[in-house]
């Protein structure tokens, strides 16, 4: 079973030269480029003719694996990520970015060996922490998947912390068009918290759409009834959002999740599906994670 739910992050596609002995050139830098505008498969095209010519080019290989996993392409990723595990064990980058191509694949006890790899050489790096812990997550799902009806239902918790599943493997940089499309998401979120500090009912229902509708089987006319009682009760909202994390499942619909401090020190992640309605990213569905508390 692949993960079904948190998107696992690349490292950004030129943290490898820190570590190696590797000149700075137009070619390299066009790659980078290439990537960095969503273009992939011109990235491996001239990372192909960057390595016709210097074939043992630790960056190039790199650069080219990460512009493979960003198409897709996970076996040829994932061949060449392996290759480079061997050859530099030492590269936070590297461990990291075979283990999300491995959970990509369903490998999920071999991803969570190099994530765990990368853990160890950089236990700081939230990028990595994250990504351990979404496959952690998804091993966990793939167990209660195993145990029968009983484990079905207990795993279907994981379902509110698992919201966005098809961009696993993707990097950070997914081009203008979606940065822009994800800032503008993320811009909505913003604004519904604010509103939601400010005891803006209005603006904060401006978010939402029209056929959003409430989980648990819940009526669209008893969530709105229950929600306008929390606006008028005495007591201080969630925290500011953070982690927000994107993925977009067609050109008009989107998933995200994020973070909220709660009360009492607890931290609730968020899952929230978009859809576009007249130029605008509205709210069709959310959850909050039934797990509630994080460990990190």
């Amino acid at each position: 079973m692949r993960p079904s739910g948190a998107r696992l992050v690349l490292l950004a596609a030129g943290l490898l030269a820190s570590g190696l002995a590797v000149a700075q050139n137009a070619s390299i830098d066009s790659i980078r480029a290439a990537i960095e505008s969503g273009e992939n498969s011109l990235a491996v095209q001239r990372a192909d003719q960057r390595l016709a010519e210097h074939a043992d080019d630790a960056q190039a290989r790199f650069l080219k694996a990460s512009a493979l996993a960003a198409s897709g392409a996970d076996a040829a990723a994932l061949s060449i990520f392996s290759q480079l595990r061997s050859d530099y064990p030492e590269r936070v980058d590297v461990a990291n970015n075979l283990g999300v191509v491995l959970a990509r694949v369903g490998q999920l006890s071999d991803a969570r060996a190099a994530l765990e790899s990368a853990r160890v050489l950089a236990p700081d790096d939230t990028a990595v922490r994250r990504n351990l812990g979404d496959v952690y997550l998804a091993l966990a799902q793939r167990a209660y998947a195993a145990a029968g009806a009983q484990g079905a239902k207990r795993g279907s918790r994981l379902d509110d912390v698992l919201p966005a599943l098809e961009d696993i493997g993707h990097p950070v940089v997914d081009g203008p068009v979606a940065s822009a499309r994800q800032t503008a998401i993320v811009q909505v979120l913003r604004d519904r918290a604010a509103a939601r500090a400010n005891s803006d009912f209005q603006a904060w229902l401006a978010s939402y759409s029209d056929h959003f509708t409430p989980a648990d089987g819940q009526s669209r006319a008893d969530w709105l009834t229950a929600v306008r009682k929390t606006f008028d009760e005495p007591g201080k909202p969630g925290g500011p959002i953070e982690d927000v994390r994107v993925v977009f499942n067609a050109p008009d619909r989107a998933h995200a999740s994020y973070r909220q401090p709660g009360h009492a020190g607890s931290v609730i992640r968020h899952a929230v599906a978009f859809v576009q309605e007249d130029g605008q990213w509205r709210i069709v569905s959310q959850r909050e994670s039934a797990l509630g508390f994080e460990t990190l």
